[in-house]
C-alpha cells in the first residue's frame, strides 16, 4: 500500500470516529433532556398527605 492510499484510509477512519463522537455526544444530549423532562413531570404528580397511607392493603372477600 502507498502512502497515499494509507494517508486516505487514516483520514477515512479519523472521519468515521468523529461523525460516531458526534452521533453518541447528541444522543447523550437527547436522554439527558428526556431524564430532565421524567424528572420534573415526577416531581408535579401530587403526594399524599399521610405518609403511611399507601403501605398496608387490606382486603376481605
Amino acid at each position: 500500500m502507498d502512502v497515499a492510499a494509507m494517508s486516505s484510509a487514516l483520514s477515512a477512519m479519523q472521519l468515521q470516529q468523529q461523525v460516531q463522537l458526534s452521533v453518541v455526544g447528541k444522543a447523550m444530549d437527547f436522554q439527558e433532556q428526556n431524564a430532565t423532562a421524567l424528572i420534573e413531570t415526577m416531581s408535579e404528580i401530587p403526594v399524599a398527605q399521610d405518609p403511611n397511607r399507601g403501605q398496608l392493603f387490606d382486603m376481605s372477600v
